[in-house]
């Protein structure tokens, strides 16, 4: 009877965390990118784009971004949803670095318009050029 409990609550956490709402998915990949931790951003990616585009090569792009660019912090601002397809908004707050060093540093933020897929539940980043 344990045993069955058991599977019974796992179940029903895995079910919970593949039914994460987009507001949270969309945060959650680009905290994964503030972090640092591009394996994470690149599972967030639609699995068609995954083919077209290594973990290795992606990972190279966002490195190259951050020259310039340190992003601190997302924030949901909405979303436009029919059916399966969303149109999300982002405010992302980073820091740019100007190339010279006596024209230092500035604050900013911009917003962002991603476009997510839900499959089997779960929510995916489909990047402009796919």
């Amino acid at each position: 009877m344990r045993f069955l409990i058991i599977i019974l609550l796992v179940t029903s956490l895995v079910a919970c965390q593949s039914e994460k709402p987009i507001e949270e998915s969309a945060v959650d990949r680009w905290q994964a990118i503030i972090d640092g931790d591009y394996e994470t951003a690149y599972d967030y990616l639609v699995p068609s784009y995954q083919e077209i585009e290594t973990l290795q090569s992606y990972s190279i792009r966002l490195e190259t971004a951050k020259i310039h660019t340190q992003w601190k912090k997302a924030e949901f601002v909405s979303k436009d949803c029919e059916k399966e397809v969303c149109d999300v908004t982002l405010k992302i707050h980073f820091e740019y670095s100007f190339p010279r060093k006596s024209m230092g540093k500035t604050e900013m933020f911009s917003r962002l318009h991603e476009k997510w897929l839900n499959k089997d539940g779960s929510w995916y980043h489909v990047p402009d050029k796919l």
